[in-house]
């Protein structure tokens, strides 16, 4: 069993060190740099897509814009198990703005610690119960990784 470490804050630690994203989606006429202009944020690495589907379908497949009819019959044997000789429609234009966090995962936790049960163990934010028959102790990142004995 895997307990991580701030286990109480988890989901605001990963919010906190997820990248930021912007995407927007218009027909082909609206253009990339119109597109671009909608999603900027400072630093951000821009992502030019398509969506394309076979003439005659209903759902759409994200590729890139380079060699996009290409892209797209490959993404789609991927996804389908088999290409298709109907004509390729471009439907729409996407542009997706990425700023990547440079945060690193912290180290909750300098010094490891042993566990056996029962014990109460406090972590950061939180407690965990360790039950009579587990054992374990702490990773790198302070996380208690537990097991039955």
């Amino acid at each position: 069993m895997i307990v991580p470490a701030a286990a109480g804050v988890l989901s605001a630690v990963g919010l906190a060190l997820a990248d930021l994203r912007r995407e927007a989606v218009a027909p082909e006429a609206v253009g990339f740099e119109a597109l671009e202009r909608l999603v900027a944020l400072p630093g951000a690495a821009f992502e030019r897509l398509v969506d394309a589907r076979y003439r005659g379908q209903s759902f759409e497949l994200t590729v890139p814009v380079e060699g996009w009819e290409g892209a797209f019959h490959a993404a789609h044997e991927r996804r389908y198990g088999y290409r298709d000789e109907a004509p390729v429609d471009l439907v729409s234009l996407r542009v997706r703005a990425v700023v990547t966090s440079e945060a690193a995962l912290p180290r909750w936790q300098e010094t490891s610690q042993r566990v056996a049960g029962p014990e109460l163990v406090e972590l950061e934010g939180a407690t965990c119960w360790v039950s009579e028959g587990w054992a374990g102790g702490t990773d790198d990142y302070g996380s208690f990784l537990l097991s039955r004995r």
